[in-house]
């Protein structure tokens, strides 16, 4: 027979709110909108990448939860004067954009990587590294989601083994191109492939001044004075 009286308290079992983790290839993403037509293409790179990804979480998974715990990774390769032939201005610049990124994201997770010393300047072991860190959350944090933008083919085994692993992945492609497939024979129900449209990153501009960035580009390259001129009029009050 049931006890009859009040209901005998005791602690509340814990338990784990769902958390999602986001992958950024970042040279990938600069390497889409480094250029300099149309004039308001660069400027997409001056972005909240913690907040890009939170929103690309939002669009690609039903949560019950609002505002789950959301880690972003942003992987990319610092320039410095060991780095064969820095481009003029070049390390300024990514030290003010970092700067810049810090402020604004102190949550975002920026996992350095390193340029090769041979003849030709190349950035290495992004590649390796996301497929690593994407492989070791898997097993340590188990999470209920996954974003990874880059449209590296490379990243292919890694999405397929994500979504046999049970967790589903959203891949967003910076380029307009042919969206990859999964292989056939792989379960395609936890896989999802779309484009990062401008209009996203636009959501989550730095709100830290721009044009100081633009400034030391245009001293590199004058072939993004365009680009400059256009941010110059954005930041000028409207007559009335």
């Amino acid at each position: 027979m049931m006890r009859t009286g009040p209901f005998d308290e005791f602690p509340r079992l814990p338990i784990e709110p769902p958390h999602f983790s986001v992958y950024i290839d970042g040279y990938n993403l600069y390497y889409a909108i480094n250029h300099p037509r149309p004039v308001d293409l660069l400027r997409l790179g001056w972005c909240n990448y913690q907040r890009l990804g939170e929103l690309l979480v939002e669009r690609s998974f039903a949560c019950q939860v609002e505002k789950p715990p959301v880690t972003v990774k942003y992987f990319t390769a610092e320039v410095n004067q060991q780095t064969l032939r820095p481009h003029k201005g070049e390390i300024n610049r990514q030290k003010m954009w970092l700067e810049a990124l810090s402020l604004e994201a102190p949550k975002l997770e920026i996992k350095r990587g390193i340029w090769s010393q041979r003849d030709e300047r190349k950035e290495k072991m992004t590649d390796v590294k996301i497929a690593l860190e994407i492989a070791k959350d898997i097993v340590d944090r188990r999470p209920d989601g996954i974003v990874l933008v880059s449209d590296d083919l490379d990243f292919q085994p890694v999405v397929e083994h994500v979504a046999d692993s049970g967790v589903p992945i959203a891949v967003f492609t910076p380029e307009d191109h042919r969206l990859n497939n999964v292989a056939p024979g792989k379960d395609k129900s936890l896989v999802q492939f779309a484009y990062l449209t401008q209009d996203l990153m636009l959501q989550c501009h730095l709100k830290s001044d721009f044009l100081p960035y633009l400034r030391l580009k245009v001293e590199a390259n004058p072939d993004f004075r365009e680009c400059l001129l256009y941010e110059e009029r954005q930041q000028r009050p409207t007559r009335r």
